[in-house]
């Protein structure tokens, strides 16, 4: 078995297909099937369904994952490790993130790379911090951002901020005046939602119903940027963190905090073991822009 067969069949489980592994790979459709094929008589296991729309992975295949990615992981951990030696970090790093939290953890991608030059990160936006607890559990991503408090017992971490939501209005919405507005008031609006049979509805109408509160929505939409064009143009009122609104304030679209506040508590979570080294440099500068951020404020 050889590192490259892991990679073309750790690149077809995450694109579900050979056409779009080989275009990752940059090889030609035919060679990545023959590595899978050569690799899948070595084990003597099938690891993927082969369908009209693409492929899927068989129960030997969910297995053979997260083994793959790990032994992956830990072949670039070698080189990385000698790389740290001479001084130089390099590598890849795989980071997993909310969507509502992308934009800010994009700024922190931003400054690590200006520090890392040698290390090209992959920064996934996930649907909420279930797909975020998948990503690291199989392996996809050493590093993710959680908002769950305590973190679950198979990962370790440490809260490296708040995340805060915010009530969004269309633009002539009359409100109270003040700084904040009640969370029944927001309630009683038409509102904007992500789908249903999603986590994140269920994570939307939660904060509503631990106050014993009913809602009204009256349109959906799975990205937080189309809920606030959705507000924008009138169809009803929302949540939103607060950075996401912050970045649309200009359109006319208006923010008011919430009475009582809505805030969460992000963690930079990872599997329990030790992180590769331009993990462990991602998690140094996240520390230090906390403790920027802490001592500004």
């Amino acid at each position: 078995m050889e590192l490259h067969e892991l990679r073309c069949a750790i690149a077809v489980a995450d694109h579900r297909s050979f056409t779009g592994a080989a275009s990752a790979l940059h090889l030609t459709q035919p060679a990545v099937s023959y590595v899978v094929r050569k690799l899948e008589r070595e084990l003597g296991v099938e690891l993927f369904r082969r369908l009209g729309t693409g492929t899927r992975l068989t129960a030997a295949g969910e297995a053979f994952l997260p083994v793959a990615r790990d032994t992956l992981r830990n072949a670039d951990r070698i080189e990385e490790t000698m790389a740290e030696i001479t001084g130089v970090i390099s590598g890849r790093l795989e980071v997993v993130a909310p969507r509502t939290l992308v934009a800010r953890m994009a700024r922190i991608v931003g400054a690590f790379r200006q520090q890392h030059s040698g290390i090209v990160v992959d920064l996934i936006d996930a649907e909420g911090d279930m797909t975020v607890l998948e990503h690291l559990r199989s392996s996809r991503c050493e590093l993710g951002f959680l908002r769950l408090s305590p973190l679950p017992n198979d990962l370790e971490g440490e809260r490296v901020a708040d995340e805060e939501f915010v009530a969004v209005f269309p633009p002539g919405t009359e409100l109270p005046p003040g700084d904040d507005v009640q969370l029944e008031e927001l309630a009683q609006c038409p509102l904007i939602a992500p789908p249903r049979a999603t986590r994140n509805r269920e994570a939307f109408q939660q904060i509503f119903t631990e106050h014993g509160l009913e809602i009204h929505i009256v349109a959906e939409s799975a990205h937080p940027e189309s809920i606030l064009d959705l507000v924008w143009a009138g169809a009803g009122a929302s949540l939103a963190s607060l950075d996401t609104a912050a970045a649309v304030s200009s359109h006319g679209v208006f923010a008011r905090r919430l009475s009582p506040p809505i805030v969460q508590k992000v963690h930079l979570a990872s599997r329990a073991g030790e992180l590769s080294p331009a993990a462990k440099a991602f998690r140094a500068l996240v520390r230090s822009h906390q403790e920027s951020t802490t001592s500004a404020g």
